[in-house]
């Protein structure tokens, strides 16, 4: 995020990320689902406001190198950045521009319209008039089936993380140093945790907090906790804020209805009259949940409809759950149990939503066409003598829209862009091979993520895989690399620590790898 709210973006740089959720696949099925004339992610307008280095806008460029893609951003030094990083990455098709959010007037002739709009961590951290002035533009530039996408603090549950920041601003407020202000804002956060002999809600909801934090790099918390301005506010009065700009609730980024996994039954059954008035709902279920963050989508009044069911069969379902009781048979009492990303569980109580899931779990490293799943899942059933009931297909339709959520099951609009099986000419992330050549530790890859790749050799490999190079070409390359490692070894009167380069093994090796790295999802499906 960067914002008007003074030079700390120019002197401190927000660490360079990617949002999946902000993606315009994904808001694109969002949408479509809901009744919109989406734009196809492969041919749209992208604006983001707030955006940084641009790092976000060229992963979805490498996704969709067909769309036009246009960033702002208050802080020059971010946007110096970020053009210099699409000059290295060959991408034409994004324009970063620096500019106040309040002050785009001057830009606006030759910005146009925007098939999807997103601002993304800048809505609650800025003043009152540059919200006003976001919510504008997306009023004023959102084409007619447009999407925005906005987050912001949400509460009551940010009001816990109010706590946090009065107590870390007030313990670092004579501190200037970034590093400084950082480790003084962990320091004082352990010292509560660990400072009472007698634990309680309140010194283990700190503890809580601190591991929360523990994981936040320090320019971000410098950012984002210890900003000077921090503006929660209800999921109703947002909405509120954004009807005034001619804009109106479409869904949440995250899944396609209201969800929560921790609701009891009584609180299900009390929640039922709500059930016809989503957003009603959606804030109740933030009070029982204490919600402390949304990403909301917004479109133009009178588009958003229910739930289109029939409209998922021109969209393909992944899963990449794996089972979690394999011994349990589809036939046995009881729920089929999965595990998705980051813990994320999903349970198969009926005889349709076990054989469904059984059939993603076999094909977890790809997508399948949602016709061809119920297919698979109708004829799973038969082999197992059990007879599909008469609504079988609303059944699974209902069961996926609600399981639609990040790290369980994503609807796409075709098959995934990442390689199942090696290609005979690898092409990794460019965004991977850009970062390990600038000596990033990890890369990004086609499954939205930061993954590690190991050593010397792996980075090496990576940085060839360009799509130019056949297996024996880059086989040779490698042979002709061990051997200047061995040779500045050898020079530097040191023992060789990598393989010989003559070494027969070497193409079993590389096999080896570029399946790591297809496995990692950083190699691009031909």
């Amino acid at each position: 995020m960067s914002t008007p709210a003074g030079n700390d973006y120019d002197r401190v740089a927000y660490p360079s990320m990617a949002h999946p959720q902000t993606f315009v696949d994904n808001l694109s099925v969002k949408g479509f689902l809901r009744g919109l004339n989406v734009a196809h992610p492969g041919s749209c307008r992208v604006l983001e406001l707030g955006c940084g280095d641009g790092f976000n806008l060229a992963a979805m460029a490498a996704l969709h190198p067909g769309s036009s893609y246009t960033g702002i951003d208050y802080a020059g030094e971010a946007i110096t950045r970020g053009r210099a990083m699409m000059e290295d990455l060959g991408l034409k098709q994004v324009r970063l521009e620096q500019a106040d959010i309040r002050k785009l007037d001057a830009l606006s002739p030759s910005l146009g319209q925007f098939d999807y709009i997103m601002a993304h961590g800048v809505y609650s951290w800025v003043p009152e008039e540059v919200r006003e002035a976001l919510l504008a533009t997306l009023g004023r530039l959102l084409a007619p089936h447009g999407i925005g996408f906005v987050s912001y603090l949400a509460l009551p549950g940010a009001h816990l993380r109010e706590m946090v920041r009065t107590i870390i601003r007030f313990h670092t407020r004579d501190t200037d140093n970034m590093e400084d202000k950082v480790e003084q804002a962990r320091s004082v956060l352990k010292m509560i945790s660990d400072g009472s002999m007698m634990p309680n809600h309140y010194t283990q909801w700190i503890t809580d907090e601190l591991k929360n934090i523990d994981t936040h790099m320090g320019s971000s918390l410098y950012h984002d906790e210890l900003s000077s301005i921090s503006a929660p506010l209800l999921f109703t009065d947002f909405l509120k804020h954004a009807s005034q700009h001619g804009l109106e609730y479409l869904s949440e980024a995250e899944c396609l209805t209201p969800v929560s996994r921790a609701l009891s039954d009584t609180a299900r059954e009390q929640l039922k009259p709500l059930e016809s008035n989503r957003i009603l709902l959606e804030q109740y279920l933030d009070f029982i949940e204490g919600r402390r963050f949304r990403q909301t989508l917004l479109c133009r009044p009178g588009l958003c409809r229910a739930l289109d069911y029939t409209r998922l069969d021109e969209l393909w379902i992944h899963c990449r759950c794996k089972r979690l009781n394999p011994d349990k048979l589809l036939t046995d009492e009881g729920t089929l149990d999965f595990e998705g990303l980051k813990k994320a569980e999903l349970r198969a109580g009926t005889p349709a939503t076990k054989a469904a899931m059984l059939v993603l779990a076999e094909h977890r490293e790809e997508a399948l066409p949602f016709p061809e799943l119920l297919k698979a899942a109708r004829a799973r059933l038969l082999a197992d003598k059990c007879e599909p009931a008469p609504d079988f297909d609303m059944e699974l339709r209902m069961y996926f829209t609600r399981a639609c959520v990040p790290g369980l099951v994503q609807f796409t609009w075709g098959p995934l862009s990442s390689a199942k099986e090696i290609p005979e000419r690898p092409l990794a992330h460019p965004l991977a091979r850009w970062g390990i050549a600038k000596g990033a530790p990890t890369g990004f890859s086609y499954g939205g993520s930061f993954v590690e790749v190991n050593g010397g050799l792996g980075k090496h490999l990576l940085s060839l895989l360009d799509g130019t190079r056949d297996h024996a070409t880059l086989a040779a390359e490698m042979r002709r690399y061990l051997a200047q490692l061995h040779q500045e070894a050898k020079s530097n009167g040191e023992t060789p620590t990598s393989p010989a380069p003559d070494d027969p093994a070497l193409e079993q090796q590389l096999q080896r790898s570029l399946k790591g790295l297809a496995q990692l999802r950083l190699l691009r499906r031909s």
